[in-house]
């Protein structure tokens, strides 16, 4: 629309210098001049005089898909294209001689109706006046008719022009979308590339540096405990095998244990002599199960007096010392474990180079997806836009309400 009301206006400006050529009459031209730009300036037309013809009209149009103003119809009507054309048909070869004491224009009256909703249509009444033809009714109603069917043509043209700029503009929106939703797509492609080369899905860089400073620390923190469980180990085991030969002295130098164990020696001669008199036959076997009840007897004595030392010795803490040991050898093997596993993972890592991998999906890849991603957005949103215009889109209308003849200035 803006095109259109350029190229009306620089076509005002052709027929005024039309007019001081062809004249010649240079104080003409410049009172001509002096009369549009006062009308511009004012709204009250009988400031001129009297009407000679004028047209009460309505122009229909949408705010939001073709804008229309008082200046823009008065604009367009004022061109070459359509005022002194229409002027030009009227008056015939008068047209040279008459011309500067011609006006005309087009003056809004109001709103008729619509226009409280955006997309809604807008029903604004106007005036199309002449004056200056001397009450040549005749001539003011053909050229106020010439005007009409000019300006209406200029309507549906201007029109037509948005009606395809719109389409053309949602078909350049559209291919744009598609070139970017093609290249987000082949980012994607090189995205899954690199996370298969890194072993990983997570590319960013701030949580692949996190990741592997956690792993780091995480393998010192593994290392000391490894080590720490080493020292204890070895500690422990000092500490257990002094206290079991503290014990065993004591079973060996006790007194009871010793008588004891020369009882089992007695008992064992008996057990002997009963089975061999039992296999001369001179022997009952009750005898020779009693003889073995009794080694069995003494034997077990000479334990639980072993046990009795070693407990009054310290056989419970040697107990608690073994637990202790076999508790930390279950979390240091746990612990080293763990070590060779993240070892290896710290080594493929570096292997796969996952930081470089990261810096290059920072640099080349989400940079790109983030610029591409906010483009496809702003694209969305004109083209919904566009396609809400394109959707309520009506072309401008104008039409005629009522014509009149005026010979009196209105009131």
């Amino acid at each position: 629309m803006r095109g259109v009301l350029s190229i009306c206006m620089a076509g005002l400006l052709v027929s005024l210098a039309a007019a001081q050529d062809d004249d010649g009459d240079r104080q003409r031209a410049d009172a001509l001049r002096q009369r549009l730009s006062a009308r511009q300036m004012m709204r009250a037309p009988e400031s001129f005089g009297d009407f000679d013809a004028s047209l009460v009209v309505r122009v229909t149009y949408i705010p939001e898909v073709m804008p229309i103003s008082e200046e823009s119809l008065n604009a367009m009507i004022r061109s070459t294209a359509i005022g002194e054309v229409a002027l030009q048909a009227a008056l015939g070869s008068a047209y040279p001689a008459r011309r500067g004491q011609v006006d005309f224009g087009y003056e809004a009256l109001g709103r008729d109706r619509g226009g409280r909703r955006a997309g809604e249509p807008t029903a604004e009444l106007g005036r199309i006046w002449i004056m200056g033809l001397d009450g040549d009714v005749p001539t003011a109603t053909e050229s106020l008719e010439n005007i009409v069917a000019g300006l209406a043509d200029a309507l549906e043209g201007a029109s037509g022009e948005d009606h395809r700029l719109i389409t053309e503009q949602l078909a350049m929106i559209q291919r744009e979308i598609d070139g970017t939703e093609q290249r987000l797509e082949q980012l994607a492609v090189r995205e899954r590339e690199l996370q298969k080369r890194a072993g990983r899905v997570n590319l960013f860089r701030a949580d692949v540096q996190n990741q592997m400073e956690e792993w780091r620390g995480r393998r010192t923190d593994l290392q000391l405990e490894v080590e720490h469980a080493t020292i204890q180990k070895q500690l422990l085991a000092r500490q257990i095998a002094e206290m079991a030969e503290r014990v065993e002295q004591r079973v060996a130098g006790d007194e009871i244990t010793e008588e004891l164990r020369q009882v089992v020696g007695y008992r064992e001669k008996a057990l002997a002599q009963s089975r061999h008199l039992f296999e001369a036959g001179n022997l009952a076997e009750a005898e020779l199960i009693a003889a073995m009840e009794q080694l069995a007897r003494a034997r077990t004595e000479v334990l639980a007096r072993q046990e009795q030392i070693r407990n009054e010795t310290g056989h419970g803490e040697l107990a608690a010392l073994n637990e202790r040991l076999r508790h930390i050898t279950v979390e240091a093997t746990t612990s080293e474990a763990e070590l060779v596993r993240l070892e290896q993972t710290l080594a493929q890592a570096e292997q796969n180079r996952v930081l470089e991998l990261a810096n290059e999906f920072e640099n080349e890849i989400r940079m790109q997806q983030d610029v591409l991603n906010e483009r496809l957005r702003d694209l969305r949103r004109d083209m919904i836009q566009l396609d809400d215009r394109l959707r309520s889109f009506r072309p401008a209308r104008l039409s005629v309400i009522r014509g009149s003849a005026d010979s009196a200035p209105r009131k």
